[in-house]
């Protein structure tokens, strides 16, 4: 016995040692476990995701370490060919949920879980639903908002598309081509004319040169596609019928010329069958 200092015995230092390895050995042996995506049975295969409080409790002080691999799992498994019994955009964001709840943020797991994982419109949805959650988080990490914006417009969901772009654009760390690729989303979504007036209140308040270049140039762009969208609708009411090309609208006198198309091939009109109304496009 020293004063001032505790002593312990070296047998009592041996037996916490091999406590703790004998654990860390358990924890790691139910870890790898529960990491193989598939528990190859008799009766077929079982995709299986234990509760986050559950693996709180099992993983101990390992507890990042243990989301750090369910974030690996849900990675690798996107890959995976599922059965059909399995909802594999279920499985797959209970892995990332999983490992958010037991590490917290992890760089890049909104990215594999909203954008990567999803492979279809049904999966986007849930993938949209993931990263919502994830902008309650983050809310200023503009990404979250752009890539729930890219699924929308994914599923042709142009209004849906313009709604989390805006929102993307007003977090100050955003880049600055999101604010003028709205015009692009206002123009896919039939509503050019709302896309100029957007246009026009943001070159309003940007200062920057180039950039008023390049809002002017999709403002006029955009008044290319509305005054072109006119003159198809002066020619029905002419005509009682719309008419096939912009060429013919030349021909009968409503243009004197077709306008240059200064970010796409040329304008077009286009159309799913005869007798819908044909819309001006960019090639």
């Amino acid at each position: 016995m020293v004063y001032g200092s505790i002593s312990v015995s070296e047998k009592r230092n041996i037996k916490i040692f091999l406590i703790t390895a004998l654990s860390f050995l358990v924890i790691t042996a139910v870890l790898v476990f529960l990491m193989q995506p598939v528990f190859q049975t008799t009766y077929g295969h079982f995709y299986f995701v234990p509760a986050a409080s559950l693996l709180k409790v099992v993983s101990g002080t390992f507890r990042c370490l243990t989301g750090y691999l369910f974030f690996i799992r849900g990675v690798l498994d996107i890959s995976e060919d599922f059965p059909p019994s399995v909802n594999r955009m279920d499985y797959l964001v209970k892995n990332f949920q999983t490992a958010l709840d037991l590490a917290g943020d992890i760089q890049n797991i909104y990215l594999f879980a909203g954008v990567v994982a999803p492979s279809n419109n049904a999966e986007l949805e849930k993938a949209n639903q993931f990263l919502m959650q994830g902008l309650k988080r983050r809310p200023q990490d503009w990404k979250i908002p752009f890539w729930i914006g890219f699924n929308y417009l994914q599923c042709r969901d142009y209004r849906r598309a313009i709604e989390f772009y805006q929102l993307a654009a007003k977090i100050p760390t955003s880049p600055s081509f999101l604010k003028t690729n709205l015009a692009y989303l206002y123009y896919r979504a039939g509503s050019a004319g709302e896309g100029i007036m957007y246009l026009e209140g943001l070159l309003a308040s940007v200062e920057n040169e180039r950039l008023r270049r390049l809002l002017s140039q999709k403002i006029s762009w955009l008044e290319k596609i509305v005054f072109l969208q006119q003159k198809v609708e002066e020619f029905f009411l002419i005509y009682k019928r719309w008419p096939e090309t912009l060429e013919e609208l030349k021909d009968k006198g409503f243009l004197k010329e077709i306008p240059e198309d200064n970010f796409g091939a040329g304008f077009y009109l286009y159309r799913t069958s005869p007798d819908e109304k044909p819309l001006v496009k960019s090639k």
